[in-house]
């Protein structure tokens, strides 16, 4: 119904995050490769408005839910969800990437409640949120990689921005005109 984004995992598995399929809560649909066989792997209980994910450690992913602002952690084998942030700073937590240790860094179009939005990161055990970045050149940041060299790419409205997850810092590169409203963005080894 409304496919938003993909994470790969575990084996190859993809995963897709539906919005707003199953009666409007969205869902985690496992696509198998090679074949492209699709199982559904995770829906309704948690999610409102599941719109991000991540694969992470252990064959777990994370999902952003931008309706029930939170990250819920989804077991890949079962299914099962489990709510593990909520609420705090989110306002509109759509992208989330995960770093080498396994820290949860999610772009939040509203966050801090100054609708320019900013970079959290969440703890994948806990469930506490810390403020990596927040004004500077935000303007509504809705997507992030995290680069081999460590640093944050994040897709904003207006620019791409470099961010360095340790100091907060920002490099603002203007998108350009031809680019109306960029959504996701990878990085290639």
């Amino acid at each position: 119904v409304d496919p938003v984004a993909l994470a790969v995992g575990p084996g190859g598995r993809i995963f897709v995050v539906d919005a707003n399929a199953f009666g409007g809560s969205g869902g985690v649909i496992a696509v198998e490769p090679p074949d492209g066989r699709q199982t559904v792997l995770s829906r309704n209980d948690s999610f409102v408005q599941p719109i991000g994910i991540v694969s992470g450690r252990k064959g777990r992913l994370f999902v952003t839910d931008r309706e029930a602002l939170s990250v819920v952690r989804v077991t890949v084998r079962s299914g099962v969800q489990h709510p593990l942030s909520a609420r705090g700073n989110f306002a509109n937590p759509i992208g989330i990437a995960a770093g080498p240790d396994g820290t949860l860094f999610v772009a939040d179009a509203d966050a801090f409640g100054d609708a320019r939005g900013g970079i959290l990161t969440v703890n994948p055990r806990n469930g506490r949120q810390t403020v990596v970045a927040s004004g500077g050149g935000f303007i509504s940041p809705v997507n992030l990689a995290m680069s081999g060299t460590g640093l944050l790419y994040v897709v904003d409205y207006a620019a791409l921005i470099v961010v360095d997850p340790t100091t907060g810092s920002q490099e603002v590169h203007p998108w350009s005109p031809d680019l109306l409203a960029p959504w996701a963005i990878a990085i290639v080894p």
